[in-house]
């Protein structure tokens, strides 16, 4: 199995997130991508959010008619962090065997070496990056 795993903040979802991720299934041959919408990021503490469980429930709908891109509750928690390396451990376990491809903005991956235990993400899945307006992940900047 070729498992996406897309996180974020989803606030709100947008179409530029569901072509992203119809992308990456279609063009890496994907089985399906999981939308995995974050409680507390703990790189926006100081953010404030829609609830996470409105959010949470804004990409279920914004998924409805979208086949094989679907919406996981994992990280959906009020009150601690959400870290990529807990939710990749979780789903190398669950799905073992499987290929994971973590998909990411390119200013996320900009900062990939500022998250929890970084070097085990790049360990646990392949990543797949996107461009972002004004982010270009080649040069850095």
């Amino acid at each position: 199995m070729k498992l996406g795993l897309f996180g974020g903040s989803f606030d709100p979802i947008h179409r530029g997130h569901v072509a992203h991720a119809r992308a990456a299934l279609d063009s890496l041959g994907l089985d399906r991508v999981l939308f995995l919408p974050t409680g507390r990021p703990p790189h926006k503490v100081q953010s404030r959010l829609a609830p996470a469980w409105s959010r949470f429930a804004m990409v279920e709908l914004a998924l409805l008619d979208e086949d094989n891109l679907e919406t996981s509750p994992l990280e959906i928690s009020e009150s601690e962090p959400s870290f990529t390396v807990d939710s990749l451990r979780h789903f190398a376990g669950r799905f073992s065997g499987a290929e994971l491809h973590l998909l990411l903005g390119a200013d996320s991956f900009l900062d990939l070496r500022n998250w929890r235990s970084w070097t085990e993400i790049t360990e646990l899945a392949t990543l797949v990056v996107f461009s972002r307006p004004g982010v270009d992940a080649e040069s850095g900047c």
